[in-house]
């Protein structure tokens, strides 16, 4: 079940989705870090925030399908995104 707590924490976007090279990340609470994940499980990219907004380049990663975790202040997000 979900708590009204639980929703706030879910309200992540990344986008555009699919992708090409620019991935935009927005959350209602503060992002502390982001990891890319590849479809093998593989950690391709970190990165340290401090912001609700931001934007990640990840034109030099392969075509693929690639999960985006989003370390918020209030708890982890996964996105689910595809880079073509």
């Amino acid at each position: 079940f979900l708590s009204v707590n639980d929703l706030d924490i879910a309200n992540a976007n990344a986008y555009p989705n699919p992708t090409t090279g620019k991935l935009t990340i927005t959350a209602q609470n503060t992002i502390l870090s982001i990891e890319i994940v590849d479809a093998a499980g593989r950690s391709v990219m970190n990165t340290i925030e401090n912001t609700t907004s931001t934007d990640i380049n990840i034109s030099n990663l392969p075509n693929g399908y690639y999960i985006v975790k989003i370390q918020t202040e209030n708890g982890l997000i996964n996105k689910n995104i595809v880079k073509n």
